[in-house]
């Protein structure tokens, strides 16, 4: 059934029974004039030899037919058969099929061209398979964040069409409405952010930025949360500090990770900023005393819509770590994270006499 698929797409094969023929005709006259040449000067007595003409055509005939039967099985072997292999799986491709994996042609060390094609075609079909899955999982996320907030408008609106509920209620049902609005409109501009970022839409505008001026306008912007929530903010950031960069995306690295060690961590705990300048080099380093990351969730904390404490998810949308990578990457520089995890007593409690928390340290390079 493939190969009449095939056929009926393919209107002229090069493998057709014309170029056999083509090879056929070739070899026959090839070497039927080198038998006439030979004859003609050496001028053999065909009798006295008891040569037939008609013997002479039909061994040149067989042997014509022979060559092209080798060219037929040899040219199958090494060249119509990958092709056809590389076709079908071509043709799976453009359907959308990703699991296409193609067995290479010669085993061990040595290889060819077809070899080559056919690597390079299973690396490129297990990169579109991770993009597929990579834009499935992204639009099955997008569409659960923006459900959720979206649900909780929906159902405030709903409770305050009620004509008895209280001044209070209604009070609270609207703040519940603006959070959950907010919260969708910080989401639509992580994605844009992200996807113009990931597009390089946003070309970033190099100048000499003063980092501790960054840093101290990023702190003020949770001075509320800091005060409310009694955390202790501890900060060691030396004086007038200038590197190369786009300072609006920095800004937006040091926000994020702010926001994000305030998420984690608990009232009355403690948060740390901290600079070191190095001849080359900035590192800026932002720790919590939260309840730490497991090490299994640190290898895909960048990844966007990942979230390794599900009990915080409805304070964020899992695009902020994505975001700050890509502004680290496209200024040149290194991120890393360092988590210690809270740990537990045998009666169930946090055991808080074990240093527990997670460190973001990005560094930037100067020049």
């Amino acid at each position: 059934m493939k190969r009449k698929q095939r056929s009926k797409r393919v209107k002229r094969g090069i493998f057709g029974i014309k170029s056999y023929i083509v090879v056929f005709l070739g070899v026959f006259s090839g070497t039927a004039l080198c038998v006439f040449l030979i004859f003609r000067g050496l001028k053999p007595n065909l009798s006295l030899l008891h040569i037939d003409k008609m013997e002479i055509l039909g061994d040149i005939f067989l042997i014509s037919l022979g060559y092209t039967l080798i060219v037929l099985i040899y040219r199958g072997v090494t060249i119509e058969n990958p092709t056809r292999r590389i076709l079908d799986a071509t043709e799976q491709i453009g359907k959308g099929d990703f699991s296409v994996n193609i067995k290479p042609i010669n085993k061990g060390g040595s290889t060819n061209e077809y070899d080559v094609i056919i690597d390079n075609l299973n690396k490129m079909v297990t990169e579109l398979g991770t993009i597929e899955t990579m834009r499935t999982d992204f639009v099955a996320n997008v569409s659960h964040e923006l459900k959720t907030p979206l649900s909780v408008v929906q159902n405030y609106c709903i409770l305050l069409q009620n004509p008895d509920i209280t001044g209070e209620e209604r009070t609270q049902y609207v703040k519940s409405i603006t959070e959950a609005t907010k919260r969708l409109t910080e989401l639509i501009n992580n994605i844009l952010k992200l996807n113009k970022l990931e597009n390089q839409q946003i070309f970033p505008e190099f100048s000499t930025v003063n980092l501790t001026e960054s840093l101290c306008e990023s702190i003020l912007l949770f001075e509320k949360e800091w005060d409310s929530r009694n955390i202790d903010l501890q900060t060691d950031i030396p004086d007038d500090i200038f590197l190369r960069g786009d300072g609006e995306l920095l800004s937006l690295v040091w926000t994020n990770l702010l926001s994000n060690a305030l998420k984690f961590t608990p009232d009355g705990g403690t948060v740390a900023v901290r600079v070191k300048a190095y001849p080359k080099s900035i590192t800026v380093s932002v720790s919590d005393s939260g309840c730490g990351i497991p090490p299994e969730a640190l290898l895909h904390i960048f990844e966007k819509f990942y979230q390794a404490d599900k009990s915080h998810s409805s304070q964020g949308n899992g695009l902020g770590l994505a975001l700050v990578k890509r502004v680290v990457d496209i200024h040149g520089g290194k991120i890393a994270v360092s988590s210690n995890p809270v740990r537990y007593t045998d009666d169930g409690s946090p055991d808080d006499t074990v240093a527990h928390g997670t460190t973001f340290s990005v560094t930037l390079f100067k020049g």
